[in-house]
């Protein structure tokens, strides 16, 4: 099991899972307990996934955001966080 020091360390793992989960074929089925987690972080782990199960119906996810994207994000927030420009 992962350990993560903050949630944007959580969200950038579940980012680059995406790159190693294209060398493989079988699927796979993230879940989240939704009461354990803020509102802010269960749209940002939405926004790692390209495909998302909702009302028991997998749907194309229109609010993923390709790895490369988020994780230059993710970078930004921290850099902001500590008043880095």
């Amino acid at each position: 099991m992962a350990t993560f020091e903050g949630l944007d360390d959580f969200i950038e793992y579940e980012s680059r899972l995406n790159y190693l989960l294209l060398r493989y074929e079988d699927p796979v089925i993230c879940t989240y307990d939704l009461s354990q987690i803020s509102a802010g972080v269960a749209v940002d782990v939405l926004r790692t996934h390209p495909l998302a199960i909702i009302g028991n119906v997998l749907h194309e996810n229109p609010f993923f955001v390709p790895p490369d994207t988020l994780l230059m994000e993710l970078r930004d927030r921290r850099a902001s966080r500590i008043g880095v420009a």
